[in-house]
């Protein structure tokens, strides 16, 4: 019988990032990721589930959950303090993962990243 780690995959895990918000818990200064530091990620299957983020006050990776995972908050939180740069006016990426088809990336600007959040259906993935 073969036994499957929790975090092979195809790269969409959210055990992942799960692992990275455990790991940093209760650890003094000299053995914390402070060197791996990750974007804001959030957690799709079919609504947002959990935001995972780095805490820069702790240095380690956190996360958010209730009324922050709003999807008001969400839009706000990535399109606040935004500088366009060369043109550049992508906000978010979304990486979704579905059993019957490839892995897709998706840029979105703000506008789409808006669409994306309140007037699509959600599937699983990563924001």
């Amino acid at each position: 019988m073969s036994h499957t780690h929790p975090l092979d995959g195809d790269g969409t895990s959210k055990e992942l990032f799960h692992y990275l918000s455990k790991r940093g818990q209760g650890l003094d200064q000299d053995h914390k990721f402070d060197s791996l530091k990750i974007p804001d990620t959030i957690v799709f299957y079919n609504f947002p589930i959990v935001w995972y983020y780095w805490s820069e006050q702790n240095a380690e990776v956190r996360k958010k959950g209730g009324k922050e995972l709003e999807r008001t908050n969400i839009l706000q939180a990535f399109t606040r303090g935004r500088k366009e740069s060369n043109g550049c006016d992508i906000v978010a990426s979304f990486l979704s993962h579905r059993q019957d088809a490839e892995d897709t990336i998706t840029f979105l600007n703000e506008d789409e990243l808006a669409e994306f959040l309140f007037d699509k259906p959600t599937q699983q993935g990563l924001l």
